[in-house]
């Protein structure tokens, strides 16, 4: 066995160790032990555990019409589902992950986007205040997915540290990340919006009461990186 074989066991003893430890200091030692071991080798989890994963990015025009309050919800909706957007030369929101994970988040963005399109015309006839109202909610939404991301990635690391589910979670966005750099695409600056506030505030209590369904997440299982 040679010096980073060894290593690698190391890391892998020490991150069964933290996985199986009921002892919250003793499990926190371990990691932060793997953590160290981790960066002075310049080697990944995927690369310890053996784990790299086929994720198959590809791009699928969405079809929104991108208002700032939908763009809100997309941003939301992407950050919970592993997926990414951008918009292109024709003003749409072009999707970028796996293919489950676009579909799923097209379909919960879609479902979103009516709900609070409908509530906001049932509640207001103004468009100033609809619009304020749509914004409202959208920005909750997007608040609310990204506790969902904290929490389950606090979870996750106490419950579980360096198993596949953090692995997966990491892969996917690199890959995602990856695939949009490689567009060069110019950055684009959003305008200032204007509100009614009450409109915005009755929509943002509307948001805490939708549901995300962030259980339709799907996850790839095969295995090397490509596009």
């Amino acid at each position: 066995m040679n010096d980073k074989e060894s290593i690698i066991q190391k890391i892998r003893k020490l991150l069964a160790l933290a996985e199986g430890n009921q002892n919250e200091h003793e499990r926190a030692v371990a990691m932060q032990f793997a953590s160290d071991l981790l960066g002075k080798h310049n080697l990944s989890l995927a690369q310890v555990q053996g784990q790299a994963l086929k994720i198959d990015v590809c791009v699928v025009d969405g079809n929104f019409k991108l208002e700032r309050w939908i763009q809100c919800v997309l941003d939301a909706v992407c950050s919970l589902y592993y997926t990414d957007y951008y918009i292109s030369t024709r003003k749409t929101a072009m999707f970028v992950g796996t293919a489950e994970n676009i579909a799923v988040s097209i379909d919960v963005a879609r479902c979103l986007i009516d709900s609070i399109r409908k509530e906001s015309n049932r509640l207001h006839k103004d468009n100033h205040q609809r619009r304020s109202f749509r914004l409202g909610a959208a920005w909750k939404i997007l608040l609310r997915s990204i506790d969902l991301i904290v929490e389950e990635k606090v979870s996750t690391k106490r419950k579980s540290p360096g198993t596949s589910l953090t692995i997966v979670r990491n892969q996917l966005e690199r890959a995602n990340e990856d695939y949009l750099s490689s567009l060069n695409l110019r950055r684009t600056t959003k305008r200032r919006v204007y509100v009614d506030e009450d409109a915005f505030d009755s929509g943002s209590s509307y948001a805490d009461s939708v549901t995300l369904g962030k259980q339709a997440k799907r996850l790839p299982q095969k295995v090397s990186i490509g596009n």
